[in-house]
């Protein structure tokens, strides 16, 4: 029965070829690293864990309690920008890591210096 268990971890979050360990490093990369570390990280666990369908209770268990909770979505406030999850009847439907506002024109650098000086605004989570 042991044996089932890290089988039944990897579908229940939908990885495959992660490890908790490697996926737990990547989250931790997505609140504190740098910008594209973020960025990168992100993208990372995008690949290796499925969040469509996932209910709130089962997201905030793997990444900790949201910075924003709504009736129709959750919010982390990442080193790459807001983190939102659209939710529908309490399962997740999409997945938005917002690095950048819309139409951005910069580069990577002067977004990532941007962010810093919003992430720290009361309004970080709205543009």
């Amino acid at each position: 029965m042991k044996a089932l268990l890290p089988l039944v971890v990897f579908l229940a979050f939908g990885c495959s070829s992660a490890t908790p360990s490697a996926l737990k490093e990547d989250l931790r990369l997505v609140f504190d690293g740098s910008y594209l570390a973020s960025q990168d990280a992100w993208s990372r666990v995008e690949r290796k864990a499925s969040f469509e369908g996932k209910s709130r209770a089962t997201i905030a268990a793997l990444i900790g309690a949201p910075d924003i909770e709504t009736a129709d979505g959750i919010c982390y406030k990442t080193a790459a920008g807001p983190l939102w999850f659209d939710l529908v009847e309490d399962r997740a439907i999409g997945v938005h890591l917002i690095s950048t506002p819309p139409r951005w024109r910069g580069t990577q650098e002067e977004a990532a210096e941007w962010w810093k000086k919003t992430r720290e605004t009361k309004d970080w989570y709205a543009f």
